[in-house]
């Protein structure tokens, strides 16, 4: 419903196998209450992801934008996208997936309750002030006015706040690389180590505070940020 002619969606997913077939680190997703969507579209949509094993996944909620057709209508559940980050974290063990800006745009906290969600990517905004305008891609997107250096030092708070540290190196996925490795394969006794240290460090009193009435599934906090 929501592709245009000549750009079905049967064909963007052929697009993604073959850029992957032929060595590209691929990325794929969906927006969370999109018009029209429902429950068998999501599970759908799983399946692909499943099927495709990509390097990377972003989800995040629908936000209306004013200038669109689809101005009227209702934003994506916030409880509800949190929950398919779950499903995807548990899905693809090592994949990369971001708490994404629009998911901290309808929730004060949404990236930080994102990462807790099974999340491990940040995005911070780097744009000159003076073209951010000309991508507004939905209405109250946040960081619209911060410096890039203000945005960025924003963000290494708000996910210290939570116990965790940004890491600024290589945005690609490095375990696809190596031989014989899946991105979504199981993490070997090293890695599981590596992780739950991450995890000890975690702030009790801010994660309680937090998450109110939400409750994490156990293995949300064992999960490692980078910056995309």
């Amino acid at each position: 419903k929501l592709h245009p002619d000549g750009l079905s969606l049967a064909h963007r997913m052929e697009c993604l196998r073959t850029l992957k077939r032929i060595g590209f680190q691929t990325g794929c997703g969906f927006m969370v209450g999109s018009p029209g969507q429902t429950p068998e579209c999501l599970a759908k949509d799983m399946a692909f992801i499943r099927e495709l094993n990509p390097q990377m996944v972003g989800i995040g909620p629908f936000i209306p934008q004013h200038d669109t057709p689809f101005r009227d209508e209702r934003a994506g559940a916030f409880e509800e996208t949190l929950w398919l980050l779950g499903l995807i974290r548990l899905m693809l063990p090592r994949v990369l997936l971001p708490a994404t800006t629009a998911l901290g745009t309808i929730h004060p906290k949404g990236r930080e309750l994102g990462m807790l969600a099974g999340a491990n990517v940040v995005m911070p905004n780097l744009s000159p002030l003076g073209v951010r305008k000309k991508y507004l891609l939905y209405d109250n997107k946040i960081c619209t006015g911060d410096e890039a250096a203000e945005s960025l030092n924003s963000l290494k708070e708000s996910m210290k706040a939570i116990g965790y540290e940004v890491a600024v190196g290589r945005g690609d996925n490095k375990l696809a690389k190596e031989k014989g490795r899946e991105s979504s394969g199981i993490p070997d006794s090293k890695e599981r180590k590596i992780i739950c240290i991450i995890h000890h460090q975690t702030k009790q009193g801010s994660l309680s505070a937090m998450k109110k009435s939400w409750k994490p599934w156990p293995m949300q906090r064992l999960t490692k940020i980078t910056k995309s």
